[in-house]
């Protein structure tokens, strides 16, 4: 015969084990609805009418310009207080300009592709998760039939400088100067500091020698900006283990989009262009949180653009 503890214990038992069967249910469906969000927020550029100055990623603490008409140029920067509207930096592969054939936009990541005789192009931009800066990750394939070697220049220029007060329309650079290897402009009483470099940390050309018919190998470059020699550190963490600072980016977004995907409601529906329309329209919850610790409100949501200072 049961006794009355026993009973209550296992009524308590079945009870708990209830409740964590549908913590993890619910668990999953977060996930589940997470990675369809996430699915969806990826623009084709076959079939997207976006231009090239209006293609932005950003993550919370700077907002970047990769330029879809080249497989990896990358143009302006914003990132309050400081900013270079004006940046370029520009890539000749063998000596030439490589146009891009076809982009996949994501939020945490652009890919684009192009091709230049014996060789395939890729080229994969991130924002570094909680920094002023960004990571370009360049791969190059041999689709010829013989080894060869591909020599990647690069170019920086623009103006990087500081705003205390943004307004509505964007802001305006002033002067750059060279100043141990860093551009610096100073505006007012604060500097302005670039920092760039390549995997090879060197001032020429990456050199991807003797790549076998058939190999692939890959070159990355960093940028940070910032108020002084920390833009340095930033560009030297970035580059001291590439893949570990791509994967730290690509997770810290995962996870935002999990934490939006766990606080709004789901959509079920049977008509697809319907559920885009829905998740897509989620995305401005993401794109739109800027966490820079001058703001006076954080996280603040500004009513324009990625590369709006509204």
């Amino acid at each position: 015969m049961m006794r009355l503890g026993q009973l209550g214990c296992q009524v308590v038992g079945s009870v708990l084990m209830i409740c964590a069967v549908a913590s993890v249910r619910a668990e999953d469906a977060v996930a589940a609805f997470a990675d369809e969000l996430d699915r969806s927020f990826a623009l084709d550029g076959d079939r997207s009418i976006l231009k090239a100055q209006d293609c932005g990623l950003v993550n919370g603490h700077l907002s970047v310009n990769g330029w879809i008409e080249d497989v990896a140029e990358v143009r302006r920067v914003h990132a309050p207080p400081y900013f270079c509207d004006d940046l370029s930096i520009s890539f000749r592969f063998n000596g030439k300009r490589v146009p891009a054939t076809h982009y996949v936009w994501r939020p945490e990541v652009l890919l684009r592709e192009g091709s230049l005789p014996g060789w395939k192009l890729a080229s994969r931009l991130y924002p570094i998760a909680g920094e002023r800066a960004f990571i370009l990750e360049i791969a190059a394939e041999n689709i010829g039939t013989v080894p060869a070697t591909l020599k990647v220049e690069h170019a920086l220029s623009g103006h990087p400088s500081y705003l205390n007060v943004w307004k509505f329309s964007s802001p305006q650079a002033g002067l750059p100067t060279w100043q141990k290897g860093v551009k610096t402009h100073e505006s007012g009483a604060r500097p302005s500091k670039i920092a760039y470099a390549a995997s090879t940390f060197g001032a020429g050309p990456v050199v991807l020698a003797d790549v076998p018919p058939g190999g692939r190998k890959t070159c990355h470059f960093a940028f940070a900006i910032g108020g002084g020699d920390e833009t340095v550190a930033t560009v030297q963490r970035a580059l001291a283990d590439p893949a570990a600072t791509i994967r730290a980016s690509v997770d810290a977004w995962r996870a935002r989009v999990r934490a939006l995907a766990a606080k709004v409601p789901r959509l079920e529906t049977d008509d697809a262009a319907l559920m885009r329309l829905y998740s897509r329209s989620l995305l401005h919850f993401l794109l739109g949180e800027w966490n820079v610790p001058e703001f006076v409100v954080r996280p603040y949501y500004p009513t324009g653009g990625l590369f709006g200072s509204c």
